[in-house]
């Protein structure tokens, strides 16, 4: 038996159906030619979102080089206008002290010499075998016969075209000392703890943390806080641009609180009631100036289109499984 239906509740059945096709795939076959409506009714749902930015901080005097202290901030009355996280790092009571590493003059001493890198200290070559300079390292040289000339075995590295060189070092002279590569000779070399300046920056530093937190509230007509019905539920509003009807900012309600904004958005939400077979559904259509949603409680399905296609699916998953074994 078919159920009247007024053609508002039509319209919005034919337009979810045209938005919603996987769902439809599921629906009973008879499912138009059966569908009635039973009524429907006008809501305003109205989203309100407060916003807080709070505020925490740690502070800790020591002493840093001057270079470090120019990357914190000098502004003790920093405070963000934007609800957003945020650190900043302050610097404030800071003065300049001299540099103990240096005694304030900026270079510290350096010895004039170092080891030798060559011979690492000793002296000496370290006994390595280089070229043959009697044979240029062939092995062999030439021997003036009756004849003409022979080739005989280089006696000085015997054969090999290597021998052991050993002496003074030719880096250092033998003294195992070379100049100083830090400081040229000069016997020092610019304060690495003041970067030269023979002094450093002592102060109060402050790590300023900035968190945002936000508290969503909704009112549905004529019911409860948070309180919802046919279907509908905070998460299909939460993140769904609604009509801005306020936005205020107010006192701080708690302690660590800098900062507190209330926005109000509004919803319109038209919802039609309606019955298949006896068994009712609903449906809604959610609406602003700019976004439009449609959210369906109910709604029936075939319990055979649902076997055949879960049937489909697990042949589906079962083959896929038995390639990646092949594979």
């Amino acid at each position: 038996m078919t159920t009247q239906i007024t053609n508002a509740a039509n319209e919005l059945l034919e337009d979810w159906l045209r938005k919603s096709w996987l769902r439809r795939i599921f629906l009973p076959g008879d499912f138009l030619e059966q569908v009635g409506e039973v009524g429907s009714e006008n809501l305003v749902c109205q989203k309100t979102a407060t916003e807080y930015l709070t505020m925490s901080e740690q502070v800790e005097t020591k002493t840093v080089r001057g270079s470090d202290a120019g990357k914190y901030s000098t502004n003790i009355n920093y405070l963000p206008q934007e609800f957003k996280n945020e650190t900043i790092k302050i610097i404030t009571n800071n003065m300049d002290v001299g540099c103990g590493e240096c005694s304030g003059r900026g270079a510290v001493a350096c010895p004039t010499t170092m080891r030798c890198g060559e011979c690492k200290g000793s002296g000496q070559r370290s006994g390595r075998r280089e070229e043959c300079t009697q044979c240029d390292g062939n092995g062999e040289v030439k021997q003036a016969g009756f004849m003409n000339f022979s080739k005989e075995r280089c006696m000085t590295c015997s054969g090999s075209g290597k021998r052991m060189v050993t002496g003074p070092c030719g880096r250092c002279g033998g003294r195992g000392q070379e100049i100083c590569n830090k400081c040229n000779g000069s016997g020092s070399v610019s304060c690495g703890q003041c970067e030269g300046l023979g002094k450093l920056v002592q102060g109060d530093f402050i790590t300023r943390k900035f968190s945002c937190l936000k508290e969503l509230t909704y009112q549905l007509s004529g019911l409860g806080e948070n309180e919802f019905k046919n279907g509908l539920a905070g998460e299909h509003f939460k993140s769904m641009a609604g009509d801005e009807i306020r936005q205020e900012f107010q006192t701080p309600s708690y302690a660590d609180t800098v900062l507190q904004r209330e926005t109000v958005h509004s919803y319109d939400v038209l919802s039609h009631h309606y019955v298949y077979r006896d068994e009712p559904f609903c449906l809604n259509r959610i609406t602003s100036a700019v976004a439009l949603k449609y959210v369906a409680s109910g709604v029936p399905l075939s319990k055979v289109k649902v076997a055949v296609i879960g049937a489909l699916a697990s042949v589906v998953a079962v083959s896929a499984a038995a390639l990646l074994v092949l594979l």
